[in-house]
């Protein structure tokens, strides 16, 4: 990619994150500020150094164990599918949190106006905030929200791994598809049940027992990351009225 490129989609990208946030109504998740890693002399290469620090970031964990590539491309295609579904509006899904983003006379209409060259990932950005609020609202509930391993909160190391990994994707140029295509046969799609269920169900049926706070998983969340996403995931089944927040207790 160009250097005048990248700074073209730069500016759409700090649009897209400012607009999905606000029109999501939650609060905004940031990655690594970019004046940390930006050289002050503002030449061309500092894009490259930009990019070349958040692929580190996204790909090590502290202490140097290494967090995979396509871990973090599996959880934040699993956030961006149920962040999908989960909306309702003028084109309604699952009607699990009130955003209408992913919908051509909703979101996507005013962002395929305001921010043409990103306008796919900010729809999809918007309706992940409007997830994680939801997410973030039910754990509130309980005495100690941040002791619960959901979709949407794995930890705070490893949410800013997923959202770095979303910026470097967005950074590249290529649509939400293309960069992840899990999401493809789901996202962006005619909307049927049927379908959301059958990739559910490829994750598999985990135990879980149903609560005030939501389904709780049976023991510990795994290590790897990857394995989390599996299990919570298949905890989606059956689907219901509104969101059942599967989640792991992380143990102190």
């Amino acid at each position: 990619m160009a250097s005048q490129d990248l700074g073209d989609t730069s500016n759409d990208l700090i649009g897209d994150d400012a607009l999905s946030s606000s029109l999501s109504g939650s609060p905004r998740v940031t990655a690594v500020p970019a004046q940390k890693v930006l050289p002050k002399n503002g030449s061309n290469a500092g894009g490259n150094c930009k990019i070349a620090a958040i692929m580190r970031a996204g790909t090590e964990r502290k202490g140097g164990e290494p967090i995979p590539a396509s871990h973090l491309d599996g959880a934040l295609s699993a956030q961006l599918i149920v962040a999908w579904a989960g909306e309702g509006g003028e084109e309604p899904r699952l009607g699990w949190w009130r955003s209408d983003l992913c919908s051509e006379f909703g979101g996507e209409d005013l962002f395929k106006r305001l921010l043409p060259n990103t306008w796919q990932w900010a729809v999809l950005q918007g309706a992940r905030q409007a997830a994680m609020r939801r997410d973030a609202e039910l754990r509130s509930r309980t005495h100690d929200p941040d002791r619960l391993v959901s979709l949407f909160n794995f930890g705070v190391e490893l949410d800013e791994r997923i959202e770095e990994r979303l910026l470097e994707l967005k950074r590249r140029g290529a649509s939400p598809a293309h960069s992840l295509p899990q999401i493809a046969e789901l996202v962006g799609n005619r909307w049927r049940p049927s379908v959301l269920l059958d990739w559910i169900g490829s994750h598999g049926a985990p135990n879980y027992a149903t609560g005030p706070t939501g389904r709780a998983l049976e023991g510990a969340p795994p290590e790897a990351l990857d394995q989390t996403v599996r299990r919570l995931v298949g905890a989606l089944a059956p689907l219901a009225d509104q969101y059942p927040l599967p989640h792991f207790q992380r143990v102190k």
